[in-house]
């Protein structure tokens, strides 16, 4: 099975590409390939209706991205993120030992990439784990994603306001339809946190997304 596999390498490799912080069999279950797999089954029906393609903003060690290209191998994945080493060799694992056709890796920064018109808002989906505060996160994905389509947030306990949130999505064209906290079972340290999605409904300014100094500010 893939997913026995791919925990087998995380343990194989992770001290050598720092793909996570808990090198442990049970947390890489709980935190990683279950937590990647939530959005599934929490937005069913958001998530099930004819999604062909995927971004994976910021992937990082390849979460969520790998684990929802496992689970659907239908949707094409691309995993995007700017450390060049562990993609790299993360596009070599899921070719030559999961045997993985379905998934992609980009190198670059997202805010650069997303102005490229082979990525820019040509995907049904963009999900993203922990990679930057919502506002941040939000002219991040929204670009990459076409009208009409979604993007997923993981975001820890934060609390998030819906009006606050739609005035941020608005800028690059999206707005808030829904998020889902839930708890993560058998997790040691009770891990919990929420997803939030936003609907895409109208094509994102040019000027966006910005540079990363500009964002902060």
């Amino acid at each position: 099975m893939k997913f026995d596999l791919l925990e087998k390498i995380i343990l194989e490799y992770n001290s050598k590409f720092n793909l996570i912080s808990h090198n442990d069999s049970k947390i890489i279950q709980i935190r990683h390939f279950q937590d990647s797999l939530y959005v599934a089954h929490l937005f069913k029906d958001m998530f099930h209706r004819n999604i062909k393609n995927a971004i994976d903003v910021g992937s990082g060690a390849g979460f969520p991205g790998i684990p929802i290209a496992i689970l659907f191998p239908d949707i094409k994945v691309t995993l995007l993120d700017s450390n060049r080493k562990r993609l790299t060799f993360l596009d070599s694992i899921l070719r030559k030992r999961l045997d993985m056709r379905n998934v992609e890796c980009v190198w670059g920064r997202s805010e650069n990439i997303a102005h490229r018109n082979e990525f820019r808002e040509c995907y049904d989906v963009s999900i993203t784990r922990a990679l930057a505060k919502l506002p941040v996160a939000l002219e991040l994905n929204l670009p990459f994603v076409r009208v009409g389509g979604t993007s997923f947030f993981w975001i820890g306990n934060e609390s998030i306001l819906e009006e606050d949130s739609n005035k941020c999505a608005n800028k690059f064209g999206g707005e808030f339809s829904r998020g889902e906290k839930y708890s993560i079972l058998c997790d040691p340290a009770g891990y919990t946190r929420s997803i939030l999605a936003f609907e895409k409904y109208a094509p994102t300014s040019e000027r966006y997304p910005r540079r990363t100094s500009a964002m902060a500010r």
